[in-house]
């Protein structure tokens, strides 16, 4: 019984794995590779302010720590 499920699983498996390689699209390459640009700023692309630890933040679980013993 545990085998013939399991076979029934495996040849479902693989007939959805074929059908899902004949629905992907075929995918090209750039003409040319784009990896740096004269006028564009590195660092204006998704950086971060700066990160600093806000004392609040950095204090109470020392303090939490301190006391709870």
């Amino acid at each position: 019984m545990f085998k013939r499920s399991l076979l029934n699983y495996m040849v479902h498996n693989e007939s959805l794995k074929c059908e899902r390689l004949k629905s992907q699209k075929i995918r090209r390459r750039p003409e040319s590779c784009h990896g740096f640009h004269p006028e564009e700023n590195a660092r204006e692309c998704g950086g971060v302010p700066g990160l600093s630890a806000k004392p609040p933040f950095v204090l109470l679980p020392l303090i939490l720590t301190i006391f709870s013993r």
